[in-house]
């Protein structure tokens, strides 16, 4: 990964969590398990993401706090 300022590396931060829910979710919404083992699986996905929505949804508090004066803003 590379930035002109360090300071962007946060806002990447930001993106690709909110990537990751995203992502996360689609599979979610998309899969179809063929077995027991499977579901299994699923249902360990499905808290997964739930526990990173808790997590972005902390993230997010403190995002805006953290890049308020940071330059490189608004990426």
């Amino acid at each position: 990964m590379t930035h002109s300022v360090p300071e962007q590396a946060v806002y990447a931060a930001h993106a690709h969590l909110e990537d990751a829910d995203s992502e996360l979710a689609y599979f979610i919404r998309e899969v179809v398990p063929q077995t027991d083992k499977g579901e299994d699986r699923l249902a360990r996905m499905k808290d997964a993401r739930q526990e990173l929505r808790k997590y972005i949804k902390r993230w997010h508090m403190d995002f805006y706090e953290i890049t308020e004066d940071l330059p490189g803003g608004g990426e």
